[in-house]
């Protein structure tokens, strides 16, 4: 029987539906009625049967949707706005872009667009991406690095020197180059588990310790990725630099003011600030606080691959696996690389793909000839997060 009770929701499943009806029909026109699912009766059973399954199951899901843990899509949306959140928007990739100029000239940028583009000065890549110049700026001649913004949200890797096509066509702008790798690769809009998981990480705002308090309000932030902070309450310099009684914010994006605000709203008293980010943040009485944080940093990270295949003469869509490890890998502020999560990842692309050998690895300096491989590796200083991008992924099929 389909009940709902403190217990939760239970339903009966098609087949007792169906005996539930073969029963009541023969109560109504004897034993001897045939209910065969050839007959025509057995035909209007089994068709009720499956309406009213249709029907129970649309029950669950109404019933799962009163949940933040169980709902999905809009209606998830409209659940974690109980607690004060909203699902993440994509993110845009974002990187630094030389232009070598050759006279005084003026470039529009997204800030001085009415409508998000206008007469945005427009860049490509190699394969048709564009890019627009972040903030409006006069130039006189000679070589700048400008901050440029993806057009399109989501995933697009920016690889280095590969965006070299000039769209907004102006005299005294002469080439254009992407040397280093983005800043930050952006992302799709925020799955029904990210938000899920974000949350139930958001209930910890209103918790006694302060640290995490202040780490859930930060990545509570829509445009905030990810969020790390450290403290030292000892009385002199720890490991990491931090100074004694003070506290060391990281942050994966989201802008000055949000990033203070929510600073002001669970640090602890008395307590000093690590980092070179600053903001003087003002209070309704006049007075002022500065807040100091840290943004990520990126640190490139590389995997190395032999594969084979379980299947004689099966051939290896290397490409596939390149670009599915990087839509699917996202890491956190100083979290580390695992070789064997690639591992796994690999096999879901591809079950007939077996992998031999699996190594990530990083440049410790940036004066060392090659990376250092392992089975896994951390960043090099906690403020880092890895990133990944296809042309750092070494793949070796062995046939």
């Amino acid at each position: 029987m389909s009940i709902i009770n403190e217990q939760g929701i239970q339903i009966d499943d098609l087949q007792d539906i169906i005996d539930q009806y073969i029963a009541g029909y023969k109560r109504i026109y004897g034993q001897d009625i045939n209910v065969e699912a050839n007959s025509p009766d057995g035909q209007i059973i089994y068709f009720n049967a499956q309406v009213d399954r249709d029907n129970l199951e649309f029950m669950v899901d109404v019933f799962n949707s009163m949940n933040p843990d169980t709902a999905f899509g809009r209606i998830l949306d409209m659940r974690v706005a109980w607690n004060g959140i909203r699902r993440r928007e994509q993110t845009f990739t974002a990187t630094n872009i030389t232009l070598v100029v050759s006279r005084i000239v003026s470039l529009q940028g997204l800030d001085g667009a009415t409508d998000g583009t206008g007469l945005t000065f427009t860049v490509a890549d190699d394969t048709g991406n564009l890019f627009y110049l972040d903030e409006s700026i006069t130039l006189e001649a000679g070589t700048y690095s400008l901050l440029f913004r993806a057009a399109q949200g989501g995933l697009i890797e920016a690889l280095p020197n590969t965006i070299q096509t000039i769209i907004t066509t102006l005299n005294g702008v002469d080439s254009v180059n992407n040397p280093d790798v983005p800043l930050r690769i952006g992302v799709p809009e925020e799955t029904d588990p990210e938000l899920r998981a974000r949350r139930r990480a958001s209930v910890s705002m209103f918790a006694q310790g302060y640290v995490q308090s202040l780490e859930a309000r930060l990545r509570n932030l829509v445009d905030v990725l990810d969020a790390r902070v450290w403290e030292n309450p000892e009385d002199v310099t720890n490991a990491d630099g931090i100074p004694p009684h003070s506290i060391w914010t990281v942050v994966d994006g989201g802008t000055d003011f949000e990033i203070a605000n929510a600073m002001s709203e669970s640090r602890s008293m008395g307590c000093n600030m690590l980092g070179d980010q600053s903001y003087d943040y003002y209070y309704p009485d006049g007075d002022f606080k500065t807040f100091k944080w840290d943004f990520a940093e990126s640190l490139p990270l590389y995997i190395k691959m032999e594969l084979t295949s379980a299947i004689e003469g099966y051939t290896i869509d290397e490409e596939g696996i390149r670009n599915y490890l990087v839509e699917q890998s996202s890491f956190r502020i100083n979290a580390p690389a695992d070789a064997s999560y690639f591992t796994t990842l690999v096999k879901q692309f591809d079950p007939n793909v077996v992998i031999s050998s699996s190594e990530v690895g990083k440049y410790v300096l940036p004066t060392d000839p090659s990376p250092t491989f392992s089975s896994f590796v951390f960043p090099n200083v906690k403020k880092e997060r890895f990133l990944l991008l296809t042309t750092n992924i070494d793949l070796h099929s062995i046939t």
